[in-house]
């Protein structure tokens, strides 16, 4: 059984969605032609389990969602696949200047620290941090 959440299209899922090409040569370092065009198929569904916006019930996609966001050691061909893409995306994240608003999007969708529970005390250093203009 399928449930399907209404999913918004955010411009970040475009942005990963368009690496994912054969004739990508970062992405062929990391994966083989063959999981690539696997995952070109069936990334939106992957991206809607993971950010919740599908629901699945079978035991394999309950394993599938639990091993990737809790970065255990992939078992299936699907999970070894995904897991080689996001190798890819965090290296590219590495080698980018690019700041995204969610690190964490491969995973889970949610936020490392999201806003009203970001760390603070005197060890962490806020000098990078932009605060609205009514702070107190």
């Amino acid at each position: 059984m399928i449930k399907k959440i209404k999913r918004k299209d955010n411009e970040e899922y475009k942005q990963i969605k368009s690496l994912i090409r054969t004739d990508n040569v970062n992405l062929l370092k990391f994966m083989n032609k063959d999981e690539i065009e696997w995952l070109n198929k069936h990334f939106k569904f992957i991206n809607g389990l993971l950010m919740g916006d599908v629901k699945r019930e079978e035991k394999k996609y309950i394993q599938f969602v639990d091993t990737i966001r809790n970065k255990k050691d992939p078992k299936t061909v699907e999970e070894k696949a995904y897991f080689k893409f996001t190798k890819y995306y965090e290296d590219q994240i590495k080698k980018s200047k690019l700041e995204l608003t969610d690190p964490n999007i491969l995973y889970n969708g949610v936020e490392i620290y999201p806003a009203g529970s970001r760390p603070a005390g005197p060890d962490v250093n806020n000098a990078d941090r932009e605060y609205d203009d009514d702070y107190w």
